[in-house]
């Protein structure tokens, strides 16, 4: 299966998350049931067997005719050693890469997915990568069957080093097997990270944005160690020191519990909680917030949208200072809207935050009832809420006329 995670959850509250509503629940994480064409229209119908993470590997795999049955998934690379326990007879192919081309390419897909524009991505991968070698090493050295195998290799010697997997899971090879022509994608997220799958041929994509010379240099010295643990390189190219993998190590295991406590929230909270959560995020996050480039007479109107709208504002600051106690929320809301619609989501975002800033001073010099300190920042922080999703469900509206409806 393509990364559906279906065991990338707390061992100690596995019993508890089987004994209710998972497989819906796994559908609603990553739609991991419809990519795989196990389910059809939401309908769980044929699935009533399904018991285990494990039942749900084996129904894909006898829908397809296979004889082996396992998951790609990066998630995975925390979880070797339970994964090792669980099933003592599986085969564990390990993909190391450079870390400094991770980076690139999250750094790149960032760009048209927030999910890897998160906070500490950098402790994700450096903590991931170094669990995943103190575990392979370890259930090496036990004699768990792991094949390691790199990134490179893979790409540029497609044929190779899939002649070296067939050979160590004990299946043969086939062509077909290193070719991207005709291959099956339904599995694979509908994302512009992906668009060059589709193209048919297994090539490399073009460098991506470049890294400060700080964070490359940190990233060479995990290389470094890498490949010195994996027995490619001598000792003597400088490596993180003792200190530098401590707070790696602290980074990395905060990540990876903030990572669990989201993924057991996904499993336990009301499942409507949870998808009007999804529903405002992707409100929110999905917004146009980019500026149409405008013609001479455009950038007049919108320098008379922004002279208007900020007179607005003045406006509404002078008579909130005569008239403290009357309510000209109105007023702000206009100004907000008319940056927001004329301009880009930014813009009323600005104006939003000018507004819940001046028109409570105002509204404190006005009226000594409100001039506490506390009551000045309580009226900042409500009136900026209030303006901000005003701003933000404008701008989704905006972005749903303007993009093409299907004929």
């Amino acid at each position: 299966m393509y990364e559906s995670g279906a065991l990338d959850f707390p061992s100690w509250l596995e019993k508890l998350r089987l004994a209710g509503d998972w497989l819906r629940r796994q559908e609603f994480l990553n739609r991991a049931l419809s990519r795989h064409g196990l389910i059809y229209g939401g309908s769980l119908r044929g699935l009533e067997q399904v018991a285990t993470p494990e039942d749900l590997y084996r129904v894909y795999a006898a829908g397809k005719g296979a004889t082996h049955w396992g998951e790609k998934y990066p998630g995975y690379a925390r979880l070797l050693p339970r994964i090792a326990r669980d099933y003592p007879h599986s085969a564990i192919i390990v993909i190391w890469r450079d870390p400094e081309e991770i980076m690139r390419s999250i750094r790149k897909a960032g760009e048209v997915a927030p999910y890897f524009h998160r906070r500490g991505m950098l402790g994700r991968v450096l903590g991931y990568h170094e669990k995943m070698l103190r575990d392979t090493t370890t259930l090496a050295q036990a004699g768990h069957q792991i094949l390691q195998l790199d990134y490179d290799q893979l790409v540029d010697q497609p044929v190779e080093t899939m002649r070296q997997v067939c050979a160590f899971i004990g299946v043969d090879y086939a062509p077909r097997m290193t070719s991207l022509q005709g291959a099956d994608f339904t599995t694979v997220f509908e994302s512009p990270i992906h668009d060059h799958l589709r193209g048919g041929v297994i090539v490399r994509q073009p460098s991506h944005p470049p890294l400060s010379p700080t964070l490359t240099a940190k990233l060479a010295r995990f290389r470094n160690r890498t490949l010195r643990l994996r027995g490619l390189a001598p000792r003597g190219a400088e490596e993180p020191s003792a200190v530098e993998l401590l707070r790696l190590r602290i980074a990395g295991g905060c990540w990876d519990a903030v990572d669990g406590t989201m993924r057991v929230l996904f499993e336990f909270l009301p499942l409507a909680w949870l998808e009007s959560y999804r529903a405002l995020k992707v409100l929110f996050l999905a917004g146009n917030t980019a500026t149409v480039p405008a013609s001479a007479g455009m950038r007049a109107g919108r320098l008379s949208v922004i002279f208007v709208s900020y007179g607005i504002l003045a406006l509404n600051a002078w008579v909130k200072f005569l008239k403290p106690n009357l309510m000209f929320m109105p007023l702000a809301l206009l100004s907000c809207m008319g940056l927001a619609l004329a301009i880009d989501r930014r813009s009323g975002i600005v104006a939003a935050g000018i507004a819940a800033l001046t028109i409570p001073l105002v509204e404190g010099l006005a009226d000594p009832d409100h001039a506490s300190l506390v009551v000045l920042v309580w009226n900042a922080l409500m009136r900026f809420i209030v303006l901000a999703v005003f701003v933000f469900l404008l701008d989704a509206a905006r972005s749903n006329v303007a993009r093409p409806q299907p004929t």
